[in-house]
């Protein structure tokens, strides 16, 4: 995993110009992994932010024990069937 400086940096660089151009991003890191939402730029920080802390707390509670021990992301992709209302 990378330290959070480096998330922040690479997130930052990354979607600047999506920031500026297309919607506003929100998000927040936890034990090295990286919550993100892109939403309509008319979406309320607020709710994005209650969103991720969400998103956050489900997959913590399903995988944090396996966080530490893959070696790829889509180690997790049976998560997404989690998001299937969003």
């Amino acid at each position: 995993m990378l330290p959070q400086d480096t998330y922040r940096f690479t997130l930052s660089t990354v979607f600047k110009t999506h920031v500026l151009l297309f919607s506003p991003v929100s998000y927040q890191l936890e034990r090295g992994l990286c919550f993100l939402a892109l939403t309509e730029s008319s979406f309320s920080k607020r709710q994005a932010f209650s969103f991720l802390d969400d998103l956050q707390g489900e997959f913590l509670s399903q995988y944090a024990h396996r966080v530490d021990s893959v070696s790829r992301p889509y180690s997790f992709i049976e998560f997404g069937e989690a998001l299937g209302g969003c």
